[in-house]
């Protein structure tokens, strides 16, 4: 009796185990073939089949791989020059500091993200909706408006690049700017940055804030930067301070049918 109680115990001992087992034997087989995919992703990095099947099995996994020591620095270092940068080249090294951690970890959504922002920013608008693309195959809580953002970015690139004038006086005001808010005084990093795109063409961003830039136009010291939200329409009007550091005018915002709201702004260069 006392065997038969002894076996019945090993079988139910058994039972409860080899589930388990072959989770974690199902886990390391998934493992071993995300590895070999991004040893293959590594030899070319642009193959985007190989990188979505990366980013479809890391989904099956839970918990969700560990993002590497090696990934994550690569990531901290595009932030870093993402907020320190002052033109066009030092903006290219973040996005290459981005691609080199979604190289290490593929299945990354907070890097697709944040490379797919900064690709806006800079006017690489096919580039940010491919990184969008593959930011949607993570099956991130923003999808929705990712995929508006995408929606936007491809009618973007027929209009904004056709429509935005530049005169002289260029370089003084690319970089970044702020603004002190006129209620409670809270500093606004990155109100508007202006930049040049790889061809050398002149962009602004202000969508964080006020929408879409889609008609910009420099002369000598004077600026105008026009831009669409959901509901507004906005008109910034500001000249160039005689050092270069601050910018003052008028924003204009108006709401379809009714009269435009004028109001005095301030911008200070980061």
């Amino acid at each position: 009796m006392k065997e038969k109680l002894k076996l019945i115990g090993f079988l139910l001992i058994l039972a409860m185990l080899l589930p388990a087992g072959l989770v974690r034997a199902g886990a390391e087989d998934l493992e071993g073939t995300i590895k070999q995919y991004i040893s293959e992703l590594k030899e070319n990095p642009g193959n985007d089949v190989i990188r979505e099947k990366i980013i479809r099995l890391a989904r099956t996994l839970t918990p969700a791989p560990i993002i590497p020591e090696e990934a994550r620095e690569h990531f901290i270092m595009a932030e870093g020059l993402q907020r320190s940068a002052k033109g066009r080249e030092s903006y290219q090294v973040a996005i290459n500091e981005y691609k080199a951690a979604l190289l290490i970890a593929p299945w990354w959504q907070e890097a697709y993200r944040k490379l797919g922002k900064l690709q806006k920013l800079t006017g690489e608008y096919n580039e940010a909706i491919r990184t969008f693309n593959l930011y949607l195959l993570t099956n991130p809580d923003d999808a929705k408006a990712v995929q508006k953002e995408i929606h936007d970015l491809k009618a973007a690139g027929t209009i904004n690049r056709s429509k935005i004038k530049t005169r002289s006086g260029v370089p003084k005001f690319e970089g970044h700017w702020y603004m002190i808010a006129p209620q409670g005084g809270s500093l606004i990093k990155d109100y508007i940055v202006i930049g040049r795109t790889d061809g050398g063409e002149l962009f602004a961003d202000r969508s964080d804030h006020i929408g879409e830039v889609f008609y910009l136009e420099i002369e000598a010291r004077r600026i105008m930067v026009y831009s669409k939200s959901d509901e507004y329409s906005y008109k910034l009007d500001l000249t160039l301070s005689k050092d270069d550091n601050k910018m003052e005018g008028k924003l204009q915002r108006t709401l379809p049918e009714e009269a435009p709201e004028t109001f005095p702004i301030t911008l200070y260069r980061q």
